[in-house]
Order: C-alpha cells, then structure tokens, then sequence
C-alpha cells in the first residue's frame, strides 16, 4: 500500500507544528529548528509570513519570557 505524498505547505504545517512543540518543550530557537529540520532563518520567514505563525510563536516565546521573569525576581 501506498502513502499519500505530502505537499510543501503540508509539510510545513507539521514542521511548524515541530518547532512550536520543541519550543514550549524549553528549547532554544536553534534547537527547535533543528528538531524539525529546518535552518533558522526559516522559522523568522514562517514567523513573518503569517499573523497566525507571528502569534502563536511570540506567545510561547513571551510565555517562556514570564517564566524566567518570575524566577528571578
């Protein structure tokens, strides 16, 4: 039996979906692009090429940001 071949955007979807659970998960920008095998510049072009992409990246981003915050202080 054969697989459906996925297409580009559909396999971005999932990388994209890679990154964001790498970076909830604690990793760095880089490691998160490297866990869904993508170069880094990539994931600002994602970041910048949708106001959906923008804004569920800059929440885990600005999450992760609280939490470090509330650390220190």
């Amino acid at each position: 039996m054969f697989r459906k071949k996925r297409g580009p955007k559909e396999e971005n979807k999932i990388k994209i979906e890679k990154v964001l659970k790498s970076l909830e998960a604690g990793s760095s920008i880089l490691k998160a692009c490297e866990a869904a095998d993508i170069n880094r510049n990539v994931f600002y072009d994602w970041k910048e090429s949708s106001e959906e992409n923008r804004r569920r990246f800059e929440s885990i981003i600005e999450s992760r940001t609280l939490v470090v915050e509330d650390a220190l202080f």
